[in-house]
């Protein structure tokens, strides 16, 4: 059986530090100017599990879609709301991992 490293092994592991981990969060979320500090400050906070899940996520969507507003594109399009800027802005304020589970659901 293959042994599950903690957290904090695995943050170690692959990113050695967690500011590491957190500075590359922030580059792949790509947040608005003025608010790239504030992110920082609030993910240095977050427990190691939380943080690797955020990790995951952002690089799924990095891979997947390129950005998280094509992501949006993409559901908005399922859902039939492609050209309301309303909705677009309204699913940009969503997390990456609702907006993945959402993808998801959609696309089946």
């Amino acid at each position: 059986m293959a042994k599950v490293n903690s957290p904090l092994a695995q943050v170690k592991e692959k990113f050695e530090t967690k500011e590491k981990l957190v500075d590359e969060i922030v580059s792949l979320l790509k947040p608005p100017r003025g608010e790239k500090e504030e992110m920082r400050e609030r993910l240095n906070v977050q427990s190691n599990s939380n943080l690797l899940r955020l990790h995951a996520n952002a690089k799924h969507i990095q891979e997947e879609f390129g950005s998280k507003e094509k992501l949006v594109d993409q559901i908005n399009t399922l859902m039939g709301h492609a050209k309301d800027e309303d909705h677009k802005e309204r699913l940009l304020e969503y997390s990456p991992g609702k907006l993945i589970d959402m993808y998801k659901s959609l696309e089946k």
